[in-house]
This record gives C-alpha cells, structure tokens and sequence, in this order.
C-alpha cells in the first residue's frame, strides 16, 4: 500500500470508556471542548476500532467504518476548516463497538491546523471526555 500523500504525524492516544454492553453492542461519547485562534486550515484525521458519526459543532460531519487497528494504520480525513471558527469549539463522536470483533475498543482523532505562526495539532488523549452511553 502506498503512503497517502495527507499522512499526518500521529500525536493522538488511543482513547475509550469502559461501558456496558447494551445487547452485543456498546456506545460511547467522546468529546472535547477547545479554544481556536486564527487559522487557516485545518484537517481531521479519524479512526474507530469499530464504527464511528463525528461532529463539529452540533453538525454532523461524516461516518466511518474505517478500522484503525491494523498493520499500518487507516483514517478518515475530513476538511473542517468550513466547522471550526475563532473562539470556542466542540468535537464530538459516537461510537459503536460491536462484540465479538477481535479489536478492543478504541477512537483515534488528530486535527492539524495551519495559522499565521505555523502549524499545531489537536489530538485524543485523556484530557478528551468518553462516556458511555446509557440505554
């Protein structure tokens, strides 16, 4: 497989909520609330162990089914800079882990921005709330 030429430089941690199971299923919220200053661009990069819907904002962005834990690692990319704005933002996603995959739990997110003093990146670790989701 050939490089992507987005490939970003991964600072995100693998992050998840232990939750019950709600059938052979279990749901998780994950959010972050944060400060923007200027930027210019600025570019997502997401993976789930399972499934995945992402937000911006209160608006939907996109969905995935692309599984992260393998050999070398797959995303999704989403354009954001038309979600995010100066001042306070929010990112948010549902995830569905399913039982029986032979992944454990996990989501993975990094938005890289440009702006006028260079380059920084908002990624998963465990300042990001997961919560489960209640039935």
């Amino acid at each position: 497989m050939a490089e992507r030429e987005d490939m970003p430089v991964w600072r995100a941690k693998w992050i998840w909520a232990d939750c019950p199971r709600i059938g052979s299923e279990c749901y998780v919220y994950i959010r972050l609330e944060f400060e923007l200053g200027r930027f210019s661009e600025a570019k997502a990069y997401v993976c789930a162990s399972s499934a995945y819907k992402l937000y911006v904002n209160g608006r939907y962005v996109g969905r995935g089914p692309e599984i992260g834990l393998s050999e070398s690692l797959t995303y999704d990319s989403y354009d954001l800079c038309r979600l995010l704005r100066q001042g306070r933002n929010a990112v948010g996603a549902l995830c569905c882990w399913q039982a029986g995959s032979p992944l454990p739990p996990g989501f993975l997110m990094q938005i890289d921005f440009r702006g006028p003093d260079g380059t920084f990146a908002i990624a998963t670790d465990a300042t990001w709330r997961a919560k489960p989701a209640q039935d």
